[in-house]
């Protein structure tokens, strides 16, 4: 299967997948976020709020708050292909921005320095053994982390996870993929 197949595959799962379900299954791989030693120990965690096609991040957002961590999101650059992380304090610093995502409004949240996120949870729509990633095609978080340095983790579903997905040269995987089941290290 090519990226392009797979990605249509596993928009076609989501599409299909019963609210209540989501919401079971997604709370599943929360939990086993919560239980890692990267969760426990980080003070700033990054992560980009999710889309229909994705794990719940709100439900992360709102449990990392609670707890006394700090959120970072981040706005991109489309002209530069860039991100930068912002530090989100309520869900009210959002709007509606690139491609129909939320992100945070530069003129009511402050940057975060990449040196300071503890922990960066990076999004995709289907995941190798290996913790590869295919992603949504932009190469946002590709290019950030080949520049920064950060501790990363992935959150999916079971039916997001492929034996052995295509690589690129520039691929790398991340540090911890937690699945509804399973965690790889």
């Amino acid at each position: 299967m090519t990226k392009t197949d797979i990605r249509k595959a596993v928009r076609k799962y989501f599409a299909q997948l019963a609210a209540e379900e989501y919401t079971k299954k997604c709370s599943r791989v929360h939990n086993q976020l919560y239980r890692t030693e990267q969760w426990r120990q980080a003070r700033m965690i990054a992560l980009t709020l999710s889309t229909k096609n994705e794990i719940d991040t709100r439900a992360v957002i709102k449990k990392a708050w609670s707890e006394g961590k700090q959120v970072a999101v981040p706005k991109v650059n489309p002209l530069t292909h860039s991100m930068t992380f912002y530090k989100l304090t309520s869900f009210n610093q959002l709007k509606e921005q690139y491609a129909g995502i939320q992100e945070p409004d530069a003129s009511q949240a402050a940057p975060v320095l990449p040196e300071d996120i503890q922990l960066m949870i990076v999004p995709g729509l289907a995941f190798d053994w290996g913790r590869y990633r295919i992603g949504f095609g932009g190469g946002y978080y590709d290019r950030f982390l080949a520049a920064h340095l950060v501790p990363t983790c992935a959150l999916a579903l079971d039916f997001q996870l492929f034996e052995k997905l295509p690589r690129e040269e520039h691929d790398k995987p991340v540090d911890i993929l937690l699945t509804e089941e399973k965690v790889f290290r």
